[in-house]
């Protein structure tokens, strides 16, 4: 049976949007009073998918990551791209920190 609910749904905290079997649910959507959550406790993958680009923002609209359909993954901090997928490998905009070591395969 299909339900609609015509207005927002308002859960308290520490109540959660539980998908699945009703003895162990497989995904678990909530907030704690501190931080919120979305859990993929069953088996399986947990897959975001989207027709087009997916986008994690700040509530300010700063980038973190943009995933683009076909094409690249562009990684932001402070909300300037600093790190995209390309079709031949990676561009990174200023500075390549590196820790210990740096391992080189190839010819150049």
């Amino acid at each position: 049976m299909i339900k609609i609910f015509p207005k927002d749904v308002y859960l308290e905290d520490n109540v959660k949007l539980l998908f699945g079997d009703a003895t162990t649910p497989d995904l678990e959507i909530y907030h704690d009073a501190s931080n919120s959550y979305i859990d993929d406790t069953g088996t399986g993958i947990l897959n975001i998918r989207s027709s087009s680009s997916i986008k994690l923002r700040t509530m300010l609209n700063e980038d973190y990551l943009i995933a683009t359909e076909g094409g690249s993954v562009d990684l932001y901090y402070d909300n300037i791209k600093k790190l995209e997928s390309t079709a031949t490998g990676i561009q990174v905009t200023d500075e390549v920190s590196i820790g210990t070591s740096l391992v080189h395969t190839g010819d150049t």
